[in-house]
C-alpha cells in the first residue's frame, strides 16, 4: 500500500458529518483531510478529488515502566501488532501516566520516540525508582 500525499496536522480538517465543500478544500489544497464521524472513516482531497484514506489512528501502551534505584535510562519497543495494524506511518501522540509508587525526588520524564514500519521505539529518562506508563497514538494500516 502506498500513499501519494504526506498527512501534516496543519492540513487536518476536523471531525465532521460531512465531506468539506469544493471552496474549502481549495483554500487547503491537495493533502486536506478529515474524518467522517458518521461513517468512521479518513478522507482526503488530492487536489481534484475526495478519497478514502485507509489508514486508522491507533493507541498502545508500553505497560509499567520502573526506572532502576538511582535512576537512569529505560528504553523499549511497542510493536505494531500491539496497535493492530500491519505497518505504523507516523506517531502522532505521546502521553506519559504516572503510577504507584510516588517517590519523592520524581522530575519530570524525558522521552523520546521513534517510529518504523514495524515498531514504536522509545527511551525514558526519569528520576529514582519512578514507575510510569507510555500511552503512544500512531496512524497506520
Amino acid at each position: 500500500m502506498t500513499f501519494n500525499i504526506t498527512l501534516e496536522r496543519s492540513k487536518f480538517l476536523g471531525h465532521r458529518s460531512s465531506d468539506p465543500t469544493t471552496e474549502e478544500l481549495n483554500l487547503v489544497g491537495p493533502g486536506a483531510w478529515w474524518y467522517r464521524e458518521d461513517l468512521g472513516i479518513f478522507k482526503y482531497w488530492d487536489g481534484s478529488e475526495i478519497r478514502y484514506l485507509p489508514v486508522k489512528f491507533k493507541e498502545a501502551s508500553s505497560g509499567k515502566i520502573t526506572i532502576p534505584i538511582g535512576g537512569g535510562i529505560v528504553t523499549g519497543s511497542i510493536a505494531a501488532s500491539s496497535f493492530g495494524l500491519s505497518k505504523i506511518l507516523a506517531v502522532v501522540n505521546v502521553r506519559v501516566i504516572r503510577h504507584e509508587p510516588v517517590v519523592a525526588d520524581v522530575y519530570a520524564p524525558s522521552v523520546g520516540v521513534n517510529a518504523t514500519g514495524d515498531a514504536v521505539g522509545y527511551t525514558v529518562a526519569a528520576g529514582t525508582g519512578t514507575t510510569l506508563e507510555l500511552v503512544v497514538s500512531v496512524y497506520g494500516y
